[in-house]
C-alpha cells in the first residue's frame, strides 16, 4: 500500500477547476462538481423520474440522479470548501478501466483475469494454474464457496503454489486487453496537476494496477495511494511467496480502510469531502471507512437499457431506459417531458434501483 503524504494543496480556483468542455470530454465524475447546462435525467422524488424525450438514436450513455437538487447542493458545498478538502476515491476494475473495451469491443478483463490468462512457462505449469483457477470459478458458480473471501484466498494461494513471479504478472498485463475508461488518463492528469488527494481502492492486485497505469503513462502523485491486494515476493527472482494483509475483496472495503486508519481523525486537519466512483454496491459501501465531512458518489451501471430518450446535443447525446409498459404519463406542462414511475426496469435481475438507493447518481453505459 502506497502511503498518503501531507503537503500543501493549491486553492481551488476557476483557473485550476476543469472547464465545461473538459468536463464533457473527461471522466464523467467531475460533471457533478462543475456547473453545466446539460440536461441529465433527474429523479425528482422517491417515486418518479423526469426525463427528456425527443425520439431516439442508438444508446450512448445516460446519467440518472437520485435527487438532482441534493447533488447540486453537495457539489456547491464541495466547491466552496476548496480543492484542498477534496479526496477522490476510485474503484479500479470497470471504473478506472472500461467495461467494454473500445478497442476490442469485448468485456474488459479485470485484474485477476489478466493474471489467470498469462502465458506462463512451461506449458504444464500454465495449464495447471489455469485449471486451478477454472475450478475456483466453477465452485463459485455452483454455490460451493463458504464465504466470498474464499475466491480471493484460493486464487492467491494458486499464484503462490504455482510460483508465479512479479515479472510474469507484468508480462501478463502487457499482453492483456485491459483498457482504461475513456477520459481516465485526463482525470489522473488533472488530479496530479492539482495535487488532489486520491485513493484507488480495489479488490484486484496492486501489481496489475500499477502496470496498467504505467503502460498508459499515468504517474501517481505524492497525494495518491493504491489500496489493493499486495503480493510479497522473494528478493531474487521476484517469486510470489504470499500476499500482505489485509485481504481486499468485493465486500470488505470499509473494514480494510478502517484497518488502515482511513477512518481516524487527523489531528489539526479538517475532514475531507469525498467524491467516489465505483461499479458495485460494495464500492460505495466503503464510505463509512473514510473520515469525511460529506460525500458524493457516482456509480457505473453496465446494463442494457431499452426505452427511447434523447438528451440535448453536447450532453450525453442519446440514451435509452427500459420501463414497464404502463410506467409513464405525460407531464402536464411540457409535452416533451415524461414522468417514468418505478420500477424503471421490468426485469428481476436489474441492479438499477439498488444502485440508486446506494449511489447519488449513476452513469448507465455499455462502456
Amino acid at each position: 500500500v502506497t502511503g498518503v503524504q501531507t503537503c500543501a494543496l493549491p486553492i481551488w480556483s476557476a483557473q485550476v477547476f476543469p472547464t465545461k468542455a473538459q468536463i464533457l470530454n473527461w471522466f464523467p465524475l467531475f460533471r457533478s462538481l462543475a456547473a453545466s447546462s446539460t440536461r441529465e435525467m433527474t429523479k425528482e422524488s422517491p417515486t418518479q423520474l423526469t426525463t427528456s424525450k425527443n425520439g431516439c438514436g442508438e444508446l450512448s450513455n445516460l446519467i440518472i440522479h437520485r435527487d438532482r437538487s441534493e447533488t447540486n447542493a453537495k457539489r456547491r458545498s464541495i466547491a466552496k470548501d476548496g480543492i484542498g478538502s477534496l479526496h477522490v476515491v476510485l474503484d479500479f476494475d470497470h471504473t478506472v478501466t472500461a467495461y467494454i473495451s473500445p478497442i476490442t469491443g469485448e468485456k474488459c478483463p479485470q485484474c485477476h483475469d489478466a493474471v489467470q490468462h498469462g502465458a506462463y512457462d512451461p506449458p504444464k505449469r500454465r495449464n495447471s494454474f489455469k485449471s486451478t483457477i477454472d475450478a475456483i470459478w466453477s465452485d463459485q458458480d455452483n454455490g460451493k464457496l463458504r464465504h466470498l473471501s474464499e475466491w480471493w484466498i484460493r486464487f492467491h494461494d494458486a499464484i503462490v503454489s504455482h510460483e508465479l513471479t512479479i515479472s510474469e504478472i507484468r508480462t501478463a498485463v502487457a499482453s492483456s486487453s485491459i483498457t482504461l475508461r475513456p477520459g481516465a488518463a485526463d482525470l489522473f492528469a488533472w488530479l496530479r496537476e492539482n495535487s488532489v488527494k486520491t485513493t484507488i481502492l480495489s479488490a484486484g492486485i496492486i501489481t496489475v494496477i500499477e502496470e496498467v497505469l504505467k503502460r498508459d503513462g499515468i504517474e501517481l502523485h505524492e497525494q495518491a495511494c493504491i489500496v489493493s491486494n499486495v503480493p510479497v515476493s522473494d528478493g531474487e527472482e521476484g517469486r510470489i511467496i504470499s500476499f500482505q494483509e489485509p485481504l481486499v475483496h468485493a465486500l470488505n472495503k470499509e473494514e480494510v480502510l478502517k484497518t488502515l486508519d482511513f477512518g481516524s481523525e487527523t489531528m489539526g486537519q479538517p475532514p475531507d469531502n469525498v467524491v467516489l466512483a465505483g461499479n458495485s454496491i460494495g464500492d460505495v459501501q466503503c464510505l463509512p471507512g473514510i473520515h469525511h465531512k460529506r460525500s458524493l458518489s457516482l456509480g457505473f451501471l453496465h446494463e442494457n437499457v431499452d426505452v427511447n430518450i434523447q438528451v440535448e446535443e453536447g450532453s450525453e447525446i442519446c440514451a435509452r431506459s427500459m420501463m414497464t409498459a404502463d410506467g409513464s404519463v405525460g407531464a402536464p406542462n411540457n409535452p416533451d417531458r415524461e414522468i417514468i414511475k418505478f420500477p424503471l426496469v421490468d426485469k428481476k435481475d436489474s441492479n438499477l434501483e439498488e444502485f440508486l438507493k446506494n449511489y447519488e447518481f449513476l452513469r448507465i453505459s455499455k462502456f
